[in-house]
Order: structure tokens, then sequence, then C-alpha cells
């Protein structure tokens, strides 16, 4: 910036400049040798002097016209630079050094432009240039003033090349807001302490203000004098920091104080509420003074705050609430945690709430619904097991639920219009205990409720070993059929809840996704899935916990339980019929969508023969394959060879077979931009850099290098140079 500065100075003074260094003057000159070399040609021609000829034609063209493109070019180079020009100005330059190197014209005219634009670097080392190349007077149009005037055009680029102006005060302050709005907070804080004038300009700042976050990071201490003067712009504050007597106390003041009036979100973490003890009684008129504008809150407070705003209190207090998260890890009652809803009056704004207590049993859920008129999200972790009743009788009455959950359960879609408050997404898990087939049986019945609504149905069991011997008898459910369900993730842990549930999605004429965790029967899930539309998304996993971390994929407790007394895996006969499926998705995948992606994780049994049944399909360009131990190396490089022209994204996880020859495979893959590669003790450093010298200049722009203990530090400096994204 401080560039453009220095251009509009030069500029305006260039203008006054005449418009050729070789003036019209010379031009003229020129033209007047020109026509009389003409008539002496015509005379020698006609005379048939043929040596003369030559010697006037020569004259002409190696000297006079030579001569006259260059001053042509010198003055329509100034010509393009004063229209803004820029790069055909410089095509010129370049043209009249070309045409004669050893005149000083042409380096003086480009240098004169990379000033006039502020590039004084540039016209540097082009003065530098001619004053190397025109040190001899070898021509009359080098004269001592040319050469001179060189040596004085470097000296003033060196000075204004010098001259620094501090171009942000200078801003006028909606550029300078759009500038700071788009830097992270910690640069933002940065240029508070460069100058007066900077931090002059950055309080002036609005919309860069408008996002606050709070951390126990030290440099967030400075925005603590900007407080007065921020406040007022601030929507959106974060406080997650420990300085419970230095800090919170301080933004509760002024939220209290009413500086902030125009925040609409605030988020305060348990590790900030944990210090909030003696100020209690402050965050509940701090949040009075905000319920004008605040519409987002997101409270969690801790496990020891016995005065702690109950959740009846802020529903009372922030009347204009849509979305509330409120968290709160005592082992105190619900009741006294909830308070009483009865007192609160009918809430017509609140369309989103998440609670996350120690226990939440169906008496304070059901009032929750009927006070709360409009709310369309209800997402619950603690619930008992009288929860789910009232669940299964106003579940009609939401879009998303989610229910003891262990994932993230998606957010309402604010772009959309809802769905007349129909069950959309459905997130439970079924934690076993003394009515399991009943919680069994809800979970059904709100699902064929919802049977034609019903986009996202997720079902699990933490308690996975023992809910799987649960003595469930014949579950009785009625005839469910999904209409619109797209995805669906599944932990079986009852053969009879699985047969229900992949009958009905072969109803769905737009089922897209499915993630099984310890299926019973493979051969059941291929047959209805060759009768249906080809899968775009297929996960299996077949293990005790996923690869993910995520402990709801309960199953089989140690790889031996597969064996059977043949010494063989009892799942191998069962995967063997994912063959036929992927067979026939490489049928369809020739004339439809087929099968983008797939991921085995901890399928113990599972063989090669089914890895390379996936090379025939044409669609599928991502491939995730965790803790896969009975495939071998040559099946992997012969599926990544045969999808070597679609591959976009590979993962793999826990594998020896994963060696340098997988890696150097993969570098014929020209469309890979994402390479995850994780707890891989047979790839070395050689291997990744053949991997990274091979994609560097294709599509690969991210690779993921996590616990691989060959891989030395070194070579991931050297990929990280290659590759905008690395980590290890």
């Amino acid at each position: 910036m401080a560039a453009n500065n220095r251009t509009t100075a030069t500029i305006a003074t260039s203008s006054s400049s005449p418009p050729s260094l070789l003036t019209s003057t010379h031009l003229i000159k020129l033209t007047k040798d020109i026509l009389k070399i003409g008539q002496k040609l015509e005379n020698t021609i006609k005379e048939q002097d043929h040596q003369e000829t030559i010697t006037y034609a020569s004259e002409a063209a190696d000297k006079l016209i030579p001569l006259i493109q260059l001053i042509l070019c010198d003055t329509r180079a100034h010509a393009y630079s004063m229209q803004g020009q820029f790069e055909q100005a410089i095509q010129d330059t370049q043209r009249m050094i070309g045409l004669s190197p050893t005149l000083a014209a042409g380096y003086l005219r480009k240098a004169t432009v990379f000033s006039m634009y502020g590039k004084q670097i540039q016209a540097i080392e082009a003065y530098d240039e001619g004053i190397q190349s025109t040190s001899c007077l070898s021509s009359s149009y080098n004269t001592p003033e040319t050469i001179q005037s060189l040596s004085m055009g470097r000296e003033k680029a060196v000075a204004t090349n010098e001259k620094c102006i501090d171009f942000f005060p200078l801003l006028a302050v909606e550029i300078a807001d759009n500038i700071v709005s788009r830097l992270s907070q910690t640069a933002r804080l940065t240029c508070l302490t460069l100058s007066k004038g900077w931090l002059k300009k950055m309080k002036e700042c609005r919309d860069g203000w408008q996002s606050l976050y709070i951390d126990n990071n030290r440099d967030d201490i400075k925005l603590l004098f900007l407080l007065p003067h921020i406040s007022y712009y601030t929507k959106y504050l974060v406080i997650d920091t420990s300085y419970g007597t230095s800090v919170n106390p301080l933004y509760l003041k002024y939220m209290r104080d009413g500086k902030f009036s125009k925040i609409e979100s605030i988020k305060l973490t348990a590790l900030t509420t944990n210090n909030f003890q003696p100020y209690s009684g402050m965050l509940i008129v701090a949040l009075w003074q905000t319920r004008q504008t605040l519409t987002t809150l997101d409270l969690d407070m801790g496990n020891n705050n016995p005065n702690a705003p109950t959740l009846a209190d802020i529903l009372s207090i922030c009347i204009y609430l849509t979305d509330l998260v409120y968290s709160n890890s005592s082992t105190t009652g619900t009741s006294s945690l909830i308070g009483d809803l009865t007192t609160i009056k009918d809430n017509n704004t609140l369309v989103s709430l998440q609670l996350k207590l120690q226990v939440i049993n169906k008496a304070p859920i059901k009032a929750l619904i009927e006070r709360c008129l409009k709310l369309r999200r209800l997402v619950m972790n603690g619930c008992d097991e009288t929860a789910l009743e009232i669940l299964d009788t106003h579940s009609e009455k939401l879009e998303i639920i989610g229910f003891n959950s262990d994932v993230s359960v998606p957010q309402l879609q604010k772009t959309t219009i809802h769905n007349n408050n129909k069950l959309q997404l459905f997130y439970i898990d079924i934690t076993h205990g003394a009515n399991m087939a009943i919680h069994v049986s809800q979970t059904l019945n709100i699902m064929y409720k919802s049977q034609a609504t019903l986009e996202t149905v997720y079902v699990s069991s933490q308690n996975f070993r023992t809910s799987r011997h649960y003595p469930y008898h014949q579950l009785s459910s009625p005839l469910l059929s999904f209409k619109r369900l797209k995805k669906m993730t599944f932990c079986s842990f009852n053969s009879q809840l699985e047969d229900i549930l992949l009958t009905a999605i072969a109803k769905s004429s737009c089922f897209t996704e499915l993630s099984m965790i310890n299926m019973e029967d493979i051969s059941k899930f291929v047959n209805i899935s060759i009768n249906i539309p080809p899968l775009s998304k297929l996960r299996l996993c077949q293990n005790d916990v996923s690869s993910n971390g995520n402990s709801c994929y309960y199953g089989r407790t140690n790889e031996h339980n597969y064996y059977s007394t043949d010494g063989q895996y009892r799942t191998s006969k069962q995967y063997v019929h994912l063959s036929r499926l992927f067979q026939y998705y490489a049928r369809k995948s020739t004339w439809q969508n087929s099968l983008e992606s797939i991921i085995f994780d901890s399928c113990y049994g599972m063989k090669g023969d089914v890895l390379l049944a996936l090379s025939e399909i044409k669609t599928l360009h991502e491939i995730t394959l965790h803790n896969l131990h009975h495939i071998n190396t040559t099946d992997i490089i012969g599926v990544i060879t045969s999808l070597a022209k679609q591959l976009t994204f590979v993962d793999f996880l826990g594998m020896q077979v994963i060696t340098n020859s997988v890696l150097t495979t993969l570098g014929g893959c020209y469309n890979l931009n994402c390479v995850k590669l994780k707890s891989l003790s047979s790839i070395t450093s050689q291997g990744i850099r053949d991997l990274v010298d091979s994609l560097k200049h294709h599509a690969l722009k991210n690779l993921n290098i996590v616990e691989c203990t060959q891989i030395g530090h070194e070579t991931i400096t050297y990929a990280n140079r290659q590759i905008s994204c690395i980590q290890k």
C-alpha cells in the first residue's frame, strides 16, 4: 500500500515530462534522411549502380529505420503508462532495449515506467542495467546528459524506496474496516501495538470487532483497554479463559452496563464459568441487559456453581433467544438446575435447544416442549430411561431430535423453510437398561410416525456388549418404510432391529449413505442393495471401537473371537457377498451414478478379492482403509492402479501392508487432492518424498501424516514446501 502512495506522487510529476526521451525533432530529422536516401536509391536503381543501392538501402534498413522504431516505441510506452496500461508500456521498453541494447533510451523509459507505478526496486534494477550497458558513448544519442540521467534517476528511485509511508491511518474508515475484518484476531491485536495512528484507526473499525474470542492467550488481555471503544460493535462473544478474577468480571461489567448493546451471540465455557461463582448475580443482570439483541446463548456452568442461573431463569430473561445450549455437570437434582418451567410464559422464539445434564427425566422435557411452542431442534444428553417416552409422544412436533447421542447433531438449516415441524433428523443412543426392549420399541415407533419425512437416522448403543445379549424376544413393530431417507448410521446390537431397518431403507428412492457397525447379516444387506439405486457412500466397521475413536462403535471384544475351530475367520464368508454388490455397482457406474466413497474400518476376515472388486467402479474416487489385517500390499496396489485416473481421496490407518510401493503407486493418481496417513510403520521418508515429487504439480493439496515413526522432521519440512497443508 505504501507503494501505491508513492505511485500517485510519481505519476503526477511525470505527466509534465516530455512524451519521449528521443524527441520528435529526432524523428523529423530521421524522416528527412529517409526521404533523401529514397531519392538516391531511385537514381542508383535507374543507373543500375548496384553497389550504391546496397549502401543506401543498408543505411536505411540497419540504422535509420531501427532508430525510428525506437522513437515510436518510446513515445508509445510513455502514452501507455499515462493511460494506466502498465504491461503494454513495459513490453514496448523491452522492445526498445532489444532494438538497441547500447542506447540509454530503452533503460530510461523502462525505469521511468516502473517508478511511476511505485515499483522502485524494479526501477533501480533497470537503471543499473542501463548504466552497465551504456557506460561507453557508443552513439550520438548517448550524450553525457543522457548517461548522467541514468545515475540521477537511480538515486531518486533509491530515495523514494527508502521513504516509507504509514498508509493505514490515512485510509478511509470504510476501507480500513474492510481490511481489518479479514484479519485473524491475533493479527488485529498485533495491529494495536504498531503506532498511535494504527491504534486510533483500529478503534474506528466496526466490522473488525464484530467477533471477539477470549481464551488464555495473554495477548487477549490487550482487548481489555479497548472494550470501551469496541464493545458497541461486538455481535459475537466467546469467553474461554481461567482468568476469573482479572478478565471475566470486566466483560460482565460491560454487559451489565449496557456496553454490548448489539450483542447477538454469547458463549461461556466451563473453564470460564467455574471462575464466575462470585459473579453469578452479575451474570444474570448482564443477560438481562442484553436480552433485546441476544439470540444465541451457549452456557456451560461447569460442576461447582450452586448459584448458576437455571434454564427457567434464562428463558425468562432472554426473551428473544432462538438458539440455546445449556450444560451443567453438577450432581444437584434436575429440578434445581432446570428450575420451575411452569412459571415462565409460552416461548415463541426458541427454535433450537441443547441440554447436557447429569440426569434428565421426562417431567422437564414435557414442560419444555409444551412451553417452547416453536421448538424445532431438541438435543439432550443425560436422559434417563423415562425420557424417551415423552419424545415418543411429541416427536412429530420437532424436526431434529438428539437423544443421548455421542456424536454432534447437525444444526437447523436456517436458509430453508421448516417442514411444518415434521421430524427429519433422528440421533439416538439406546443405552442398556431394565427396559431395553421398550426403548427399542419406542425408537421404532418414533421412526414410524415420521417415516415419510425422516432424512437422517443415527442409532447406536454405548453399552453394545450387554445390549447385544439382552433378551429382546420378538420385536413388535409397525411396518416401517422410509420415503425420504438419505443417510443412516446403525450400530447393530440386535439382529431383528437390523433386519427391520435394512428392509425399511429399500423403500426410499433417495437413500445414498449407509454406515453399518457390526453388521450381522451382510448377505441380506447385499440382496437389498442390488434392488435399489446404488449408494454413493458406504462405511462398514466391525470392531469394538472404530478407528475414529468413537465410543459408540462397540462390537466383538478381540480379534480371536472371529476364529472358528478350523482357524478360519467366521466373518470371511459374509464379506464375500460384498464382491457381488461391488460388481453390481461397477455395471451401474458405466451409465449412471454409483458408489463414490467406500470406508472399511477394522473388518476382520475381509480378504483382498473383496477389495479388488472395487476396481471396476468408474464413479469411485474416495477410499478409506483402516486396520485391515488380511489384505496384502499387492491387492492395495492393484486397486489403486485400476482407479488411478479417478481417485481424489485416500485414507490409510494402522496397516503394515501400506509400504513405499503403495505410495509410489499413489504418485500416478494425478487427481488426488488429499492423502491421510496414520500409524503406518512401514512407510519411510523416501516414500513420502517420492509421492510429493510425483504430485506436487498436480491436484494434491493436503497430505496429513500422523504417528508414522519412520517419517523424519526434514521430510515433513520438504513436503510442506511443496504442498499447501501438511501435519504431523
